[in-house]
């Protein structure tokens, strides 16, 4: 508990980080769009990319993503060390110490 309080205080004398990640975010999921047909969604430090070419905006449309694309992707990164949700209805957090840099191999 000593280290939620520390970190929720931490969070609480530092507001700027929210928007430092969601910068990050917003700049990543700009790229995405550009080299990428699969939908990306995201607000603040969260984003999830839907395995489907057609806006997502509830859990109908999510189910009409490809499984298939989904596993391929997600399998790929694994094996590059990346870590994303393990269910393609679930979304991706960013911390503090991720960059740019980090997120642009998702590009790849």
């Amino acid at each position: 508990m000593a280290a939620g309080t520390a970190t929720l205080q931490h969070l609480s004398a530092n507001r700027h980080i929210y928007s430092k990640m969601a910068g990050i975010v917003n700049e990543f999921s700009e790229k995405w769009q550009n080299c990428s047909k699969k939908t990306i969604n995201h607000i603040g430090s969260m984003f999830t990319i839907f395995h489907t070419d057609k806006a997502v905006t509830n859990f109908i449309e999510a189910q009409n993503q490809s499984s298939d694309d989904f596993r391929k992707f997600f399998t790929e990164k694994l094996e590059r060390g990346i870590y994303l949700p393990p269910s393609m209805f679930e979304t991706a957090f960013i911390s503090t110490e991720h960059t740019i840099e980090d997120m642009e191999k998702l590009l790849v």
